[in-house]
This record gives C-alpha cells, structure tokens and sequence, in this order.
C-alpha cells in the first residue's frame, strides 16, 4: 500500500474507532501544480522582482530569517509567538483523528466540504487495523465524523471509504457558511405549466450520462498555454472563439423545444388531459379563497406565462 514518491504528508497520527487505532498520515488530495502562474517582471529589463520585507517604523529590509510572527492585542502592540511556543500548543487531535459519530454522507450539504486528504496507513504495522475500519464503514454505508488539526487550526472532518482507502474532507465551520434563505429569499414560488416541465425534464433526459470529470478541461488554463508557448516560440497568438451572446428569453417553450432539438431529441407529447386535470383539481383544493384571490390580484387578473 506504499504511496507513490511523488506525494507528500501534510500531517501524520493516528485515526482512532473506540479502542482500536491505526497509525496514519494524510496527503493533499489535490493539486494547483499544473495552473498557469506567473512571475512579476520588471517591464524595462525583463527581469523578475523580488518582494522584501521592510520594517514598518524603520524602513529598512528585513530578512525573512529574522521573522517571527505576532498578535496584535492593542493598536501598535503585539504579543510575540515563537515556533518554540507553538510547539507546546497541543490538543488531543494534534496526533489523533477521533471518529465521534457515523453519518450518512448524503446528510452532509455540500457547502461544508473544503479540503480533500487521502488517509495513508503510515506503516505496515498499522494495515490490519486500517482495513478494518475502511471495510466495516464500506459494508455499513455511513461516513465518520471526527476532528482533526491541520495548519493551527482545528477542523471538523469527513471520512469516506474511497476506493480501497479513505478520504477526509475538512469541513467548513458553521459560521463560515451564508445560510441559502438570505440569497432565495426573493426567488418567487411560481405556478408553472405542466407542459413546461415536462419538455425541461425531457432536456435534461437527453443530457444525462455518467459523471466524468476528464470531460471537465479548464479551457482558459489551456487557453493560456496556447498563448505562453506561442509567445515563446515567436509564432502568431491563437484565435479562440468569444462566447455567444444569448437574448432575452421571449417564448419559453419555444426555447425548450429548440434546446431539445439541437441537443438531439423531440419536444414530448402534452400532458395527458386527465393527468393535468387531476393536478389542476388537487391543486385548487388546497388553495385557500383568499390566497387565490391574491394570486390574482398580484398577476392582475391574468394567467402567469
């Protein structure tokens, strides 16, 4: 179960399930190693810049050696931490991710997902235990969710079977997340057609297909390596086509029916009488008297298109 050279550990410890425990270490899922960056040159001699550090009240150059970080506790005044005082910062999960529930992952709203780590054994000592975990969450279907410490900071984590090893995913705090309601808020609760539905679940029948994130290429990253390489090589800057400008929807059902043809298939037939009088029926009993008048008082006294 050896990891390949290339990867490096961001953390190492022990993931713990009641009484057993298994040595483990987490590697970044991820990587920004293959984005286009770039460096700050000096546009007069083409050559690159350097940042330094200046004091504040003495303006001379400070080296990064000679730092050491601080908190400010009153305007100019700050407390001085060491690497040395930061090593004797320790919490259990320091060294130990301890699985505190089982959950389903489903539960879990996306938002809160942040960081992904693959969770390595760090040893062979540590497999049996390590396999036992996976397999027992594996057959159960539930995810685990623990707490663990990474960059001064603890986190709240995921832990999901991935393939015969695990992934942690830390978790965003509460308080970081913009609830929905505040953005929706204004999103109105509209009686659409039937018939419109049915032709945009029909769109989305054409569309649907398997998750494959190698379809997902960033083509503005590959954009600008077509730019770098031509630049370097002295050839002509490649044209890319300019996004198409859309207009104003005027006639939605026009504009599902031509997305469905151009996506390769044909508008469905309407909505069965009795199917669409059975709604319109169940629908207009659950209305009260005064919530329909005051539907149609807002629209006017018009159906909604």
């Amino acid at each position: 179960m050896a990891a390949p050279s290339s990867t490096r550990s961001s953390w190492k410890g022990h993931l713990k399930l009641s009484l057993v425990t298994a040595a483990v270490r987490l590697s970044p899922a991820t990587t920004g190693g293959e984005r286009i960056s770039f460096n700050m040159l000096n546009k007069d001699t083409g050559n690159r810049v350097k940042q330094q550090l200046i004091d504040s009240e003495t303006g001379d150059v400070v080296e990064r050696s000679d730092t050491i970080k601080g908190y400010e506790i009153r305007k100019g005044e700050y407390v001085e931490i060491t690497q040395e005082d930061l090593d004797k910062v320790q919490v259990p999960t320091s060294h130990m991710i301890e699985i505190e529930r089982f959950v389903d992952a489903a539960d879990v709203n996306e938002i809160y997902l942040e960081s992904p780590y693959y969770v390595v054994p760090d040893g062979a000592v540590a497999d049996e235990a390590y396999v036992v975990i996976r397999e027992a969450m594996h057959r159960s279907g539930k995810a685990a969710v623990a707490r663990v410490t990474l960059s001064s900071r603890e986190h709240p984590v995921l832990i999901k079977p991935c393939e015969n090893g695990l992934i942690l995913t830390t978790l965003r705090d509460e308080r970081e997340v913009r609830q929905a309601k505040d953005y929706f808020a204004d999103v109105r609760d509209l009686d659409v057609s039937e018939e419109l539905v049915d032709v945009a679940q029909a769109l989305i029948k054409r569309l649907e297909g398997p998750f494959d994130p190698a379809m997902f290429e960033d083509r503005y990253q590959t954009a600008l390596r077509e730019l770098v390489d031509a630049k370097a090589a002295g050839r002509k800057l490649p044209e890319h086509a300019a996004a198409t400008e859309t207009g104003k929807v005027i006639n939605l059902m026009d504009a599902l029916k031509r997305s469905l043809g151009q996506s390769g298939g044909s508008a469905p037939a309407a909505a069965k009488p009795a199917r669409a009088a059975a709604k319109s029926a169940g629908k207009a009993a659950t209305k009260t008297p005064a919530k329909s008048a005051a539907k149609k008082t807002a629209s006017g006294g018009k159906g909604r298109r």
